[in-house]
């Protein structure tokens, strides 16, 4: 038995060890760390009070012994060209290797009940694009930006689902429509499970109208309004193909941008 006390540092001190220890061997997280400074700064380990009753019972499905609720935040460090929700989905989507490292200590069985990433795919087609003028980095992080921001304010009403990031991927281009591939990241509460592809679909088909009318008068400081000029004069848009896609133990989106 160990005090509550001896119990947080003993969590923090296995988390923290097995972050690191990712950190050091994972081939995407190295790189990060090599090329983008990335370093955990903090550790902190409490006693779950959101959603307590859940989070114990969640806790309870997963072994037959006495159990324990714990939150864990860790704060991490990193050059601003890392994207924070493409390092939060990364991190989530190891979340099995951490906790396996975490459990070669046979003092205690630990469980994973937290955020569980989700992703999905789809193509958007933007019809009334500038003829001759083709779609570059600047467009697309506009897009980007516009599309995350829409989604997020769309979807708040699945309060189990927090939507990371928006990265566009390969692009076909015709005279005055073009075809984007999208790729939605985001996190759901394990209880309140919600299909990120089904709600993604349905705000793209039923809210077309309003997503174009919000691209197209988006504003962001940090975007300039000029990036914004080659969707001006989109007529329609569209998406179709929308798909979940099961992350692999190791896996962050494949295409598009690591950092922002």
């Amino acid at each position: 038995d160990m005090t509550q006390e001896a119990l947080f540092k003993r969590i923090g001190f296995l988390l923290k060890g097995s972050v690191e220890t990712l950190i050091r061997t994972d081939t995407e997280l190295k790189r990060f760390a090599n090329n983008l400074s990335l370093t955990l700064d903090n550790l902190n380990t409490k006693v779950s009070t959101s959603q307590f009753s859940e989070a114990h019972a969640e806790c309870l499905s997963k072994t037959t012994r006495s159990c324990t609720a714990l939150t864990s935040e860790i704060t991490f460090s990193h050059s601003k060209r890392l994207n924070q929700g493409y390092l939060t989905f990364g991190l989530l989507s190891r979340r099995w290797p951490i906790r396996r490292n975490m459990n070669m200590q046979k003092s205690m069985e630990i469980a994973y009940i937290g955020l569980i990433p989700v992703k999905t795919q789809f193509t958007l087609t933007l019809n009334g694009v500038p003829k001759g003028e083709s779609l570059n980095e600047k467009h697309r992080l506009y897009l980007e930006t516009a599309l995350e921001t829409f989604l997020r304010h769309t979807l708040l009403e699945y309060r189990s689902l927090e939507i990371l990031q928006v990265v566009t991927g390969n692009v076909t281009e015709q005279v005055r429509s073009v075809d984007i591939n999208i790729t939605v990241t985001g996190t759901i509460k394990p209880s309140r499970y919600v299909d990120i592809s089904h709600v993604v679909d349905d705000a793209m088909k039923s809210q077309s109208s309003l997503f174009l009318e919000e691209l197209i008068n988006y504003r962001d400081l940090s975007l300039s309004i000029e990036d914004g000029e080659y969707f001006a004069g989109i007529q329609q848009i569209s998406a179709m193909n929308v798909k979940a896609v099961v992350p692999a133990a190791s896996q962050t989106p494949s295409q598009g941008k690591v950092w922002a």
